[in-house]
């Protein structure tokens, strides 16, 4: 299908040159289908992001947030992981750490209330809607709340 790379204009110093709006940014995604996690890698590598993983498990994810130099900017999670798992772990793991996420799933019904307000990108997922969740919700982090991993040296 036709895929419309979300981008940003680069105001200083670049005048007209477009950088896409997850350039440098490392993105935890969690999919326990591989065929969709593959697309999903995909498109965050051709705007530019790190990919971090993917992984399809909450044991998996929560290795990479206990490895201080692997943490991600951002998270993808999808909501049912295998075996009737779900990526409730790894969210309450991220919050902990201050990391945003959005949720990619085709059961948003499903999510708790605690985490009803989070962005929801329904499946299939619309890949320039899933981008621009992603860098809107970096944008959106409490006032004042700086995740300890990029906090000034």
């Amino acid at each position: 299908g036709e895929w419309s790379r979300a981008s940003a204009t680069v105001e200083e110093g670049h005048r007209g040159m477009t950088a896409t709006i997850l350039t440098g940014f490392r993105v935890l995604v969690v999919e326990d289908e591989w065929f969709i996690a593959d697309d999903l890698a995909w498109h965050l590598e051709t705007a530019g992001a790190i990919v971090l993983g993917p992984v399809p498990s909450v044991r998996e994810a929560l290795n990479i947030l206990n490895t201080p130099d692997q943490l991600p900017d951002v998270a993808s999670l999808d909501f049912n992981l295998l075996a009737g798992d779900t990526s409730i772990r790894i969210a309450e793991e991220l919050d902990r750490l201050y990391i945003p996420f959005v949720f990619a799933t085709g059961t948003p019904e499903l999510i708790p209330v605690l985490y009803q307000m989070r962005p929801v990108c329904p499946k299939p997922v619309v890949s320039a809607a899933w981008l621009q969740a992603l860098a809107e919700a970096m944008t959106i982090r409490p006032v004042g709340e700086r995740a300890p991993h990029l906090a000034p040296k």
